[in-house]
Parts: structure tokens; C-alpha cells; sequence
């Protein structure tokens, strides 16, 4: 049985809920879509829309972020508030002479440690002040409490060139057009999870004969290996302790577990790439990532452009031997009787290309968040 026309209506709606579409044409940028779906309530996860973004008075870049938020929101939320205006403090700071790629590199990096060590130090000297009210106190535990990742991005179409700082495991994927048509994608970030083996081998050196600090592809219990707040990881025993009964927060972990603290770091890795081809970017949590590949996604983008009505005049098409061309889409079988408990069985939840379909012509982040989501597998998607 078909799914009702106000089922469909409602998936969309669902999906549609926080999108948007921006017609730019400023700055080397053509176009932004942004669109975000909650796994929980309220939303632990905030961004900074594709904006203008001036470093200096006389140059206008492109700024966006994504912040995933974990364990709580407010940490997310004081990022989306905080973190571009302090990057664009920073650079600031930098005189003509001395800007270039290696300075700017620091600054976003400076920017990103020194405003971790202010989460976690506002929290510590809060809880000690006795003039501040406890509803202040909670806000800045809060912050502390809580995690994020961040990524971040600056364009500075002057010379094409893309600066992408990341902590934690969202990703920034770049789909660049060859002379032939064709599409690659190009990863501009690298997860930072406990199963990265840079970050193993870094975490291992900075805490020597600590087996218990990585263990099954975690830190501690955690999945990320770099991020924003997360109070827990970052302060020593004795410290937790003492703020646990000032505030009647959880616990710390064992005192056997957290003997070098910290053991995430907010340290962004910032890369810079220049554009040269016609391109455009992804930038997205790792609720993506999880269930398409890098390929997969800069596929489906390019898909829904070629889709448009004026796509032929915008753009060069793909040549017939790309995979979608070549090949008939397989068509899909769904047996019938289908529950979540299928989900946590045998059900492959990761994209397959039997489930696309393109129909979200207004939007290309909502067109990814559906097939992320199951495409057409009407139960998968939504009842």
C-alpha cells in the first residue's frame, strides 16, 4: 500500500523544518542550502548559516559552521554565538604584512584552544565565586558540561583559497568537476574519533601506559577524540569531585581513569586547499557520514543538479558513462511487514543507490538528509 499523500506531506515537513536556501551570487558563491534533523529533543546540534564573513575592512570572505552537539545543547549553542566573531577578532589581530596562510592557520587555531580554556576556566572560577548567583553559576557549568564538535570553513574568493578547521568527527567534502565532466569527491577533514590511527598514536603519546584511555574505538567512553566543553574529560579527579557536590552533578569517572587529564582536546587540524575547478562543498555532522560515503554524497549532489530545469545551461553535464546513466536505477523491493526491529538486525540502514530518488528540487541539503534517511523505502523514512 502506497504511503497517503499526507504522509509524504509530513516526512517533508519533517525534513523541510529548519532548511534554507540562499541565492548568493557574492563572493565566488553561487548558492547555499543548509537543513538540519533532530535525533533527539531539543536539538543538541547548531550551525552559522554560509554568511559574509570580513577578516579585514577591505576583503569580504564566506564563513559557515557546523556544531554537534553532544550530552546537551548549550555548548553547541555558545559556539554558534561565540566562535566566528572571536575567529574574526583573531585574524584581526594580524597586521598586512604579516597575513598569509601560515598566520591565518594559527589564528583559527588559537582561537579554537583559547576559547575551550575559557568553557572550562569560567566554569571553575564561577563555582568559586561567591558573589555570583548559582543561576549564573549553572549556565556556565552548562556550557562546560556539555560537548560539541566543530567545523568551520572560510573562503576568501579573492584567491580561491579555502580554509577548514575541524574538531571532532564532522566533515567537509569537497565535489570537484574534471575537464571530462566527471565529479570526485575530495575530503577536506579527517575524523577525530579513538578509531583514527593518528589520533591513537597522539592520545598513546600524551598519555603513556594508560591502556584504559582508548579502548574499542573510544576515549574514555567517548566517540570523538577532539571537541568543545566536555568538563568531564578535561579536569582532574579531585576537581570533579568537589564541583559534583557544589552543583549535585554526576560523578566523575574513576580515579584510576583520569590520572592525565585532558584526554580531548579542542586543537583544531586546519586545512587549505585551492579551488581552481568549478566545485562545490559539503559540510555535514557525522549523522551523515555514517551512511554514505564521501563518493556517495558528491553523487547525489551532483544528481539533483543535473536535475534542474536550467541544469544544462548552468553547468557541464556528466558524460553517459557515469554510473547512473549508464546503468538502470535497480528497482526497489520491500517486503512487506516492516518495524524497527529490522533496523537493529539484518536491515542495512547505510544509503544504497536502490533507494534514491531526487524530489527535494528546492533544496539539496533536504534532498541528502532523505536519502540519508532511506530514500524511497517508505517504513525506513517514515510511517
Amino acid at each position: 500500500m502506497e504511503p497517503s499523500s499526507d504522509t509524504k506531506d509530513n516526512v517533508t515537513r519533517i525534513l523541510s523544518q529548519d532548511a534554507y536556501s540562499d541565492c548568493m551570487n557574492i563572493a565566488g558563491v553561487k548558492r547555499a542550502d543548509g537543513a538540519r534533523l533532530a535525533s533527539n529533543s531539543p536539538c543538541e546540534d547548531r550551525f552559522n548559516r554560509v554568511q559574509l564573513f570580513s577578516p579585514w575592512n577591505d576583503e569580504n570572505w564566506i564563513a559557515a559552521t557546523v556544531l554537534d552537539g553532544h550530552n546537551g545543547w548549550q555548548t553547541a549553542d555558545f559556539l554558534e554565538k561565540e566562535l566566528l566573531t572571536l575567529v574574526q577578532s583573531r585574524l584581526r589581530e594580524l597586521q598586512p604584512q604579516s597575513r598569509n596562510e601560515d598566520t591565518i592557520q594559527l589564528a583559527i587555531e588559537k582561537t579554537f584552544i583559547d576559547l575551550d580554556d575559557s568553557i572550562i576556566n569560567n566554569y571553575v572560577n564561577s563555582a568559586h565565586n561567591k558573589d555570583m548567583a548559582l543561576e549564573e553559576k549553572i549556565r556556565y557549568m552548562q556550557i562546560a558540561m556539555s560537548g560539541s564538535c566543530a567545523l568551520l570553513i572560510l573562503y576568501n574568493p579573492t584567491t580561491n583559497t579555502l580554509y577548514t578547521a575541524c574538531t571532532g568527527d564532522s566533515r567537509g567534502v569537497l565535489g570537484q568537476q574534471n575537464s571530462d565532466g566527471t565529479w570526485v569527491p575530495v575530503a577536506l577533514s579527517k575524523d577525530q574519533t579513538g578509531g583514527n590511527e593518528d589520533e591513537i598514536a597522539r592520545l598513546q603519546q600524551e598519555h603513556p601506559n594508560e591502556e584504559a584511555a582508548i579502548k574499542n574505538g573510544k576515549v574514555l567512553g567517548m566517540t570523538v577524540s577532539r571537541a568543545f566543553g566536555d568538563f568531564g574529560w578535561k579536569s582532574s579527579y579531585d576537581t570533579q569531585l568537589e564541583l559534583g557536590k557544589r552543583f549535585f552533578t554526576r560523578g566523575p569517572m574513576e580515579k584510576s581513569e583520569i590520572l592525565t587529564p585532558p584526554y580531548l582536546i579542542a586543537k583544531p587540524v586546519v586545512t587549505v586547499r585551492k579551488l581552481e575547478l568549478q566545485s562545490f562543498l559539503i559540510l555535514a555532522t557525522d549523522g551523515l557520514w555514517e551512511v554514505c560515503t564521501d563518493r556517495e554524497v558528491v553523487d547525489l549532489v551532483v544528481r539533483w543538479l543535473e536535475a534542474q530545469p536550467d541544469s544544462t545551461k548552468e553547468m557541464k553535464m556528466t558524460p553517459m558513462t557515469v554510473w547512473w546513466k549508464s546503468e538502470p536505477q535497480q528497482e526497489a523491493n520491500y517486503a512487506p511487514g516492516f518495524d524497527f526491529l529490522q533496523r537493529w538486525n539484518e536491515f542495512d540502514v547505510r544509503f544504497r543507490e536502490e533507494r534514491t530518488v531526487i524530489q527535494d528540487l528546492n533544496n539539496v541539503a533536504v534532498h541528502l538528509l532523505r536519502n540519508a534517511c532511506g530514500g524511497n523505502h517508505r517504513g525506513h523514512l517514515g510511517p
